[in-house]
């Protein structure tokens, strides 16, 4: 069975919540990047990753430098305020 990699575009509570889910499919899925720009909310998804003893990925604290130098995705959650999900799929 192939891994789909996928990045995960913010993480804030709901972020962590599909987060937790996400990383339950750890046969099926692999977060290879996060992009949040709170050093908080990083903090705390780095417990998320840290409950199923998974390293945290590269962080971006923009969606443009992900897109610049991040690594290559199969899937991208837009987990984000709802207005701000139209411009980040631009």
């Amino acid at each position: 069975m192939s891994v789909t990699a996928v990045v995960m575009i913010g993480c804030g509570g709901f972020g962590r919540y599909h987060l937790d889910n996400i990383l339950k499919m750890r046969d099926s899925t692999k977060v290879v990047a996060i992009v949040e720009p709170s050093k908080e909310m990083i903090e705390r998804t780095s417990e998320v990753f840290k409950k199923f003893d998974i390293p945290l990925p590269p962080v971006y604290a923009r969606l443009d430098e992900f897109l610049k130098s991040g690594p290559k995705t199969e899937t991208a959650f837009i987990i984000t305020p709802h207005n701000m999900h139209f411009p980040q799929t631009k």
